[in-house]
């Protein structure tokens, strides 16, 4: 029993004799309040030190509650660099949590003889945050009227922005940055709304960061095609001829509309949204626009978008408008230059779908590999009933266009190079004959290859060897012909009503064959 009394009365003895002189002067922390937003000054002033305990280094740091190793201070300072009131200011750290200022009687010591806690704060009351925009629904791009309302100045310095997200999407899948608050007119900005239409929010984060810790509030909206007006268009009549002009005038469009390509097209009763009959044209020239009839008769779609995307959720407004007369008259007259000798040919492979509109002008001119691979692919579909699939669309790096990839991968045509095409390239007559032979092979696997009764040409040693074969066998069969002169002209161009005028003569030949 003695002996434990003496123990402890030692061990207090020992405590008084190594404890500072802090303990006497009551040594204190205090800060001007206890919670900062992050940023913020803070005033911290130490009393209850004396000169002497100065010199021998006291000194106080900043640390995080959870930090237990004195070394883990976010800073620190000698009681000696202080103002001679020992008082001192430093910024908020921009981790929220809860802190200490700790004092410590010398540079090795390793427990704080002093600790003043306090916490770092994103906000005081989330609630004072609003977030505003002046519509709840966009055109695509148009601009929206954003504002914050509750953001300290200290906020905007940490980095607090606006950014759009799609309707439920997670903080790391951001749509579209918007702005800082530091670039913000007293938390007012403009921001345009997204290119593609459907749900999104507008969030506001209170640092750089976007996660879960700094969202603060975020405001829901919709971009679509239809904000506001109701467009339409006004035709002169509901029937028009043949390749007749058609004005459009089109009332109502919106400035994003015709920003975003808002465009009119005629379109084949029910076809897809990406199969318009012509090319649509779009609206930024101004309010009216002309387009050319089809020259085939039917009854017809004329469609205004609101974008350049055409779906069901761009389409403003539509009505139908029929298309009337005969081709066989059309052109009769000339039409787009056409030859009298080819209108038959042209006539009667537009109505076995042979050929489709985009060829159906320039007749005269030279045809090009790319559009013969079309009139080929077309060839294919009437003889065998069935649609050809394309080969791959990285196969040429000068072309992506369907009917090509389609009669490339029937074997029916080649690219000039393993990876270039040259799909502008004008047609030879003999290169268009070796097109025809293999689109007949392909698309008749067990005709009969024998050639009978070839027309002998008087230039036929010009032909290239690999195009002899094509000429003797079309030619046996009456389906090419020379010059009245007798001869075949095999490196001529060939031209897209004499293209045309082949294929349906080849149909014609072939056609029982199937």
């Amino acid at each position: 029993m003695r002996k434990s009394i003496f123990f402890v009365l030692l061990m207090m003895l020992v405590a008084v004799c190594i404890l500072p002189s802090f303990a006497a002067n009551i040594a204190t922390v205090s800060l001007d309040k206890e919670e900062y937003l992050i940023g913020e000054d803070i005033h911290v002033a130490i009393s209850g030190v004396t000169p002497e305990q100065i010199e021998k280094g006291a000194c106080f740091g900043l640390y995080h509650e959870s930090d237990k190793n004195r070394n883990e201070t976010v800073w620190g300072n000698h009681l000696m660099s202080m103002n001679n009131d020992f008082t001192w200011t430093f910024k908020a750290p921009m981790r929220p949590g809860n802190y200490e200022i700790r004092l410590f009687a010398d540079e090795e010591q390793l427990f704080a003889i002093v600790k003043k806690t306090f916490k770092i704060v994103y906000w005081h009351h989330q609630d004072e945050f609003i977030l505003t925009l002046d519509r709840a629904v966009y055109e695509p791009n148009e601009l929206m009227a954003v504002e914050v309302l509750g953001a300290d100045p200290l906020h905007a310095e940490a980095g607090a922005h606006v950014e759009i997200f799609r309707a439920g999407a997670a903080h790391e899948f951001s749509y579209k940055f918007g702005e800082y608050l530091s670039e913000a007119d007293a938390g007012r900005m403009m921001i345009s709304a997204p290119t593609d239409v459907g749900k999104y929010v507008m969030r506001l984060y209170i640092t750089y960061e976007e996660n879960k810790k700094t969202f603060v509030v975020e405001k829901p909206f919709a971009v679509a095609y239809k904000a506001e007006g109701d467009a339409s268009f006004t035709l002169l009549k509901n029937t028009y001829m043949l390749a007749e002009n058609i004005d459009i005038t089109v009332n109502k469009l919106t400035k994003a509309q015709i920003d975003t390509g808002a465009c009119v097209g005629i379109y084949q009763k029910g076809a897809a949204h990406d199969k318009p009959y012509f090319e649509p044209l779009d609206m930024k020239k101004g309010t009216t626009v002309c387009m050319r009839a089809p020259v085939f008769p039917g009854t017809y779609e004329l469609r205004l978008y609101a974008s350049s995307v055409k779906e069901d959720g761009s389409l403003l407004y539509s009505r139908n408008v029929a298309i009337d007369g005969t081709p066989s008259a059309l052109f009769m007259t000339g039409y787009e230059g056409i030859s009298t000798w080819a209108v038959p040919d042209v006539v009667q492979a537009m109505e076995l779908g042979l050929v489709d509109e985009t060829l159906l002008e320039r007749f005269g001119e030279p045809i090009t590999r790319a559009e013969f691979a079309r009139l080929a692919v077309f060839l294919n579909q009437k003889l065998t009933g069935f649609r050809s699939v394309m080969s791959d669309r990285n196969t040429f790096q000068d072309t992506q266009d369907e009917y090509v990839l389609r009669a490339h991968n029937l074997k029916i045509v080649m690219g000039v190079t393993d990876i270039y095409f040259e799909p502008d390239a004008f047609v030879t007559r003999e290169a268009l004959s070796t097109m025809l032979h293999r689109t007949l092979y392909t698309s008749l696997p067990k005709l009969n290859r024998s050639v009978k009764n070839p027309v002998d040409f008087t230039d036929k040693a010009q032909f290239s060897n690999w195009a002899n074969e094509a000429i003797q066998y079309l030619s046996g069969y009456g389906i090419i012909n020379g010059t009245p002169e007798g001869a075949f002209l095999p490196q001529d161009e060939c031209t897209i009503e004499a293209a045309i005028a082949l294929v349906n003569r080849t149909y014609q030949t072939f056609k029982d064959k199937k």
